[in-house]
């Protein structure tokens, strides 16, 4: 794992879970970090770095987390920015 990201990817991760905490009161790591390492794709973090910066950020608030991948819309053409921490989008809601 790296020591050094960038700026905007920190603040993305900032703002992905305290907006899971915030729709839903729990974090959904792997959907979040999914979320955010597709955003960030150019930076090339591999997604088991990006679920352990999630928990670490989840914990720094004392939020709870789960750990529910089945949640995950991986179809192609799948939006994840349009899911809630529970991974169900948020017009059929």
């Amino acid at each position: 794992m790296r020591l050094a990201y960038s700026t905007d990817f920190r603040n993305d991760l900032s703002r992905s879970v305290l907006a899971a905490i915030a729709s839903a009161g729990i974090v959904n790591v792997p959907l979040v970090a999914e979320a955010i390492r597709k955003r960030h794709e150019i930076e090339n973090i591999a997604l088991e770095d990006v679920e352990l910066l999630v928990i670490e950020t989840a914990q720094l608030f004392s939020a709870i987390v789960e750990f529910d991948s089945a949640a995950i819309d991986t179809s192609p053409g799948a939006d994840l920015d349009d899911c809630n921490s529970f991974g169900v989008a948020a017009q059929e809601l």
